[in-house]
């Protein structure tokens, strides 16, 4: 089957080949066209010749037979190759206000944001193109054009070419998301102005590192100089001569008699001579001991289980000190068990019982979110350890779910049980509002109020619906 077939390989065309069959073109219907335009043709085409060719027509019903490159540039709203150089003058000058003017009469004249981000990526490649080879057939121009590029070239390095080319692509993705992308393409161009050059941050990496290295070497010499220094101490001590350290001054000792009994004196022994300093050391005075502090109840609520229990808080503080609050006229302050239904048996019934007392504790443990959800549930019913009570929407349901631990544990405190809470979804059924028809509700208000049926009557007033 493939030798009865045939095989074409689609390719680009080249701008020069481009530029030359629009040239032959126009000479064999006689229209006048100078060779900037046609590079400009050729390169919008973007290797395609039928594209080149609908250019060429558009550019004839716009300009006529006699095409300049100047009115061509009006007709695709092209981007003058003179703005580009004038832009990358600004950024060697590091004009602000000459480049923001610049991009004002850009958009002033209509030039698209899209179309001179793409030339001035493409100038910005030229550039580059011209920086780092010696040969210009990488670059789509004439030969005055590829001159300006050479001369231009010289005034940024490679890599301050390629930041360029890095700022100006993401610019262009900006643009078209941004909702005020003028903003953004003048922020590229501040950027491209403030940008520091490759050159001026490779000087200030040098001097980081000639700074790092003197005082690598300034450290060193310090702890040479201090080595030497160690050095000259130890030859010091070795060349000392060793004398022998004077013996302490013995202590003088007295004999002691031994004590005498009334009814015979004992002979002097060894053992009774005692050896006694001529100065007695004076004692040393004991620190004052500070009475012990007796430790007072705290007005604050304990959020939590006490870590000693109560038998230890008496024999350390006292019975009187953990006596039940009161109040100011010295009474006992009304305060209820929280434990209150441990010895009856679990039902829906008792839960309904204690809930008032559930919500109460909940207060004082959980957010008052929280609280407030759990005022608007109701009780369904109780079966095997698990209560069942039903939200009126999905949010409370997850919410109650997520604090389901700190439920049972505050129902454990009630009944002496762990019951565990699950929340069910109902939409609470609210009967429809029953409206009647305005036209009727406008007839009663006037059987009401007769100055109003004058009106109507007398001016014809109309009823607007709403």
């Amino acid at each position: 089957i493939l030798s009865r077939v045939q095989r074409f390989d689609f390719r680009r065309i080249s701008t020069d080949e481009i530029r030359d069959q629009l040239k032959k073109i126009a000479t064999k219907e006689q229209i006048s066209i100078d060779e900037e335009s046609l590079l400009l043709i050729a390169r919008r085409a973007d290797g395609a010749l039928r594209d080149a060719l609908g250019l060429m027509d558009q550019a004839i019903a716009f300009c006529g037979r006699e095409i300049t490159y100047k009115t061509l540039l009006e007709a695709l709203h092209a981007v003058d190759i003179d703005q580009l150089f004038h832009f990358t003058s600004i950024l060697t000058r590091r004009d602000a206000m000459a480049g923001l003017e610049l991009l004002d009469s850009l958009l002033r004249s209509g030039t698209d944001m899209q179309e001179f981000l793409g030339s001035l990526n493409e100038h910005f490649r030229n550039l580059y193109v011209a920086a780092v080879s010696s040969g210009q057939h990488l670059i789509e121009a004439t030969e005055e054009t590829k001159g300006r590029y050479k001369e231009h070239a010289q005034n940024f390095t490679p890599e301050d070419l390629l930041r360029c080319m890095h700022q100006v692509s993401d610019c262009q993705i900006k643009v078209r998301e941004a909702r005020q992308p003028r903003i953004q393409l003048e922020l590229m161009l501040l950027k491209l102005i403030h940008m520091t050059p490759a050159a001026e941050l490779a000087q200030i990496k040098k001097l980081l590192s000639e700074s790092d290295g003197s005082q690598k070497t300034v450290s060193t010499q310090l702890a040479s100089e201090e080595a030497v220094v160690e050095s000259d101490e130890v030859k010091k001590k070795d060349l000392t001569p060793h004398t022998e350290p004077e013996p302490a001054p013995k202590p003088k000792f007295e004999v002691v008699p031994p004590a005498t009994t009334d009814s015979a004196q004992k002979p002097e022994t060894v053992t009774d001579v005692v050896a006694k300093p001529e100065t007695e050391p004076t004692p040393i005075p004991e620190p004052a001991q500070s009475p012990p502090v007796k430790a007072t109840a705290s007005p604050a609520i304990l959020l939590g289980k006490p870590s000693l229990s109560r038998t230890i808080l008496l024999e350390e503080v006292g019975e009187s000190e953990l006596d039940p609050p009161t109040d100011n006229d010295g009474s006992e302050a009304d305060t209820e068990p929280l434990q209150i239904a441990a010895s009856k048996p679990l039902s829906l019934e008792l839960f309904q019982e204690i809930w008032p007392q559930f919500l109460k504790g909940l207060q004082e443990r959980a957010p008052k979110f929280l609280v407030l959800q759990m005022e608007r549930v109701l009780l369904k019913e109780f079966d095997k350890q698990i209560l069942t009570v039903a939200t009126d929407n999905e949010f409370g349901s997850r919410m109650v779910d997520e604090y389901g631990p700190l439920f049972s544990d505050l129902l454990k405190e009630l009944t002496g049980n762990r019951v565990r809470v699950l929340p069910v979804v109902e939409q609470s059924a609210t009967p429809k509002s029953t409206k009647s028809d305005p036209y009727q509700l406008f007839m009663e208000i006037q059987k009401k109020d007769p100055m109003l049926r004058q009106i109507v009557e007398k001016l014809g007033a109309e009823l607007q619906y709403n």
